[in-house]
């Protein structure tokens, strides 16, 4: 079931890219057999959820609940996986308020991903990158697989005020760790995609936190190129103080990443910026339902089914939270009436910006082929 399309990341386009015929049973009504990916928040009941505690982050909210036990099994996530095979066409291990390759014998879970045949894509701050066999393990692939380094910060010190990890020496480490993955990625012609990202706020905005990112992104041949964006403000809730970087100081470094745009773009690497705005406002829902859960699954760091990555959460209302897969079949999940049901929106939590984008995308097709029948 792999594909092998050069179409990243997770919305609409990606999805008409990659499953064509899928967006038209959407379209039409239909119900999909399988997810065409599975989001997974991988966590270990023995482990902490994270390494960093970035301000604004899910995951603070959970640190400061008792979770207890909650985790996933490693012998269910493995189950899982393999069940994957023939499927799901997509696999994306992410954080949302965890760190993925905190999960104990990683490596295991991703061979496992490879013997399913289905693309994988990694987000992860790569601090435990230096685990022996794993950069191995990622660049060993013949798929389109997907690596993304969040970085967010040109310095040690930006590093620490930013994402105030454990370590305060984290930043080096995960340069380290970069430089090893796109050098090894070279050395065996892999095709795994990597990405570095770069969330701007008010501590890693300075020209020269920039100048840095996007120098080491462009001189590693085997990073294809580096994102920078900024915070989205969810309606209704506060922003972090971090992300309200004065509008001076916001366009100074939009000029100058444009300026590094101009100077280090390549065929083979690319500096992107996304958007133009200092804080882009979450839009009001423009759409009457949720289509992100009939193309797609979240299995949440409790192995709790979820309709997408905004309602990953244990504090979600009941009528979000499908089946676990520490007890039951995915697929039985999947097939349930439950997750099929069109669920209202109001008591949704904000959309992602992908989430949006995709629930607007096919509310327009929606309309247009309804006008037409």
């Amino acid at each position: 079931m792999a594909n092998k399309k050069n179409v990243k990341g997770n919305s609409f386009t990606w999805i008409q890219s990659f499953a064509p015929e899928s967006v038209e049973r959407v379209t039409n009504g239909d119900s999909l057999a399988e997810p065409l990916h599975v989001e997974i928040h991988p966590h270990h009941s023995s482990t902490e959820l994270c390494n960093n505690s970035c301000p604004g982050c899910t995951g603070l909210v959970y640190r400061k609940q008792e979770i207890g036990d909650k985790g996933i099994k490693p012998e269910r996530l493995i189950k899982t996986i393999d069940s994957f095979k023939g499927k799901a066409r997509r696999v994306i291990f992410s954080g949302n308020c965890i760190e993925p390759l905190m999960y104990p014998d990683i490596k295991e879970v991703i061979k496992h991903i490879r013997e399913s045949d289905v693309v994988f894509y990694l987000y992860s701050n790569f601090y435990y990158g230096n685990q022996e066999g794993l950069i191995e393990e990622l660049v060993n692939t013949e798929l389109d697989d997907y690596a993304r380094i969040s970085l967010n910060a040109g310095s040690n010190d930006s590093y620490n005020l930013v994402h105030r990890p454990k370590d305060t020496n984290s930043f080096h480490r995960i340069i380290e760790n970069g430089e090893r993955l796109a050098r090894l990625k070279t050395e065996r012609d892999s095709p795994l995609f990597v990405h570095v990202t770069y969330l701007l706020n008010n501590y890693n905005c300075g020209k020269e936190d920039l100048e840095f990112a996007v120098m080491w992104a462009s001189r590693n041949k085997g990073i294809n190129g580096i994102r920078f964006t900024t915070y989205q403000k969810p309606l209704g809730r506060s922003m972090p103080k971090m992300a309200r970087i004065p509008e001076e100081d916001f366009l100074k470094a939009r000029d100058y990443l444009h300026e590094l745009k101009r100077e280090f773009d390549r065929d083979d690497f690319k500096v992107e910026i996304t958007n133009e705005q200092v804080v882009l406002q979450q839009k009001i829902k423009p759409f009457e339902r949720c289509y992100v859960q009939e193309v797609f699954a979240v299995i949440g760091f409790d192995g709790t089914v979820y309709p997408c990555t905004s309602m990953a959460s244990p504090s979600s209302p009941e009528i979000y939270k499908f089946g676990n897969i520490n007890q039951e079949n995915f697929w039985d999940i999947w097939e349930r009436r439950k997750r099929k049901a069109n669920f209202s929106l109001e008591k949704c939590f904000d959309c992602t910006r992908a989430e949006s984008e995709i629930n607007s995308g096919f509310q327009g097709l929606r309309e247009q082929y309804t006008s037409h029948v």
